[in-house]
């Protein structure tokens, strides 16, 4: 079993395998993986994972804690999405109500993020990590903004930390992304994300776990045209 420093609590040791998403919300195929310039090859380089979009991240603990804590709420959220996007087809998008625990669900995103960032990424973002290892925390006044999209592509992209310049805006956005069917995440560590097809969930942070049973939310549908980070068509 590898070892190394868990990306979420920092303890090293022996890591296990983090689906990413939790592999019961559609994530249980085969994947290949391309990382940087082998996407723009022909036959580009991949690596294989025969069991879901994953990597070996967290220690035992951490992953146990994760999948008792939110995964079923990530789950539940999932399904109600695809639920969804499989009776509106390519329709209109409205406003829905999400059934469930929407603190829980906010920091399943976050752990998804912290799994798909660099080592480092806990210990430049400490709230982040005290968000997720407490589940009964809340915070307010956030220095980010948790996004969230649909997505229903086939495939997926994750990033760590970047940065890019909005010719809209005029200004540098710097964050990380996740897309993976049916949600892109994208988590704005500048506090701000121009893209109007994204909602904005970040106070679902700032309420207790028992405050929010249900929301009724409004996303956006986002594709993968391009390679580069945020780049969706």
């Amino acid at each position: 079993m590898k070892e190394g420093r868990c990306l979420l609590c920092g303890e090293v040791g022996k890591l296990t395998f983090e689906h990413t998403p939790p592999r019961a919300a559609f994530n249980s195929d085969p994947a290949r993986f391309f990382e940087g310039a082998e996407l723009l090859k022909e036959r580009g380089r991949y690596t294989p994972s025969q069991r879901g979009i994953g990597k070996r991240c967290f220690c035992a603990n951490c992953n146990s804690f994760l999948g008792t804590t939110y995964a079923k709420e990530y789950i539940s959220w999932a399904n109600q999405a695809h639920s969804l996007l499989a009776r509106l087809d390519d329709g209109p998008l409205g406003t829905y109500l999400f059934w469930g625990n929407c603190n829980l669900f906010a920091k399943q995103l976050l752990a998804i993020i912290v799994a798909s960032s660099g080592p480092s990424f806990c210990d430049n973002n400490s709230i982040i990590r005290d968000l997720i290892l407490d589940p009964r925390r809340c915070a307010s006044r956030l220095p980010f903004s948790l996004n969230l999209a649909y997505y229903k592509g086939n495939s997926f992209r994750q990033s760590g930390v970047f940065g890019r310049f909005n010719s809209d805006s005029g200004r540098q956005e710097i964050g990380c992304e996740f897309a993976y069917y049916p949600f892109h995440i994208y988590l704005a560590l500048d506090g701000g994300c121009s893209d109007g097809r994204f909602t904005d969930l970040t106070y679902f942070l700032a309420d207790t776990p028992r405050a929010l049973r249900g929301y009724p939310l409004r996303l956006g549908m986002t594709n993968l045209e391009g390679y580069l980070p945020m780049n969706n068509g």
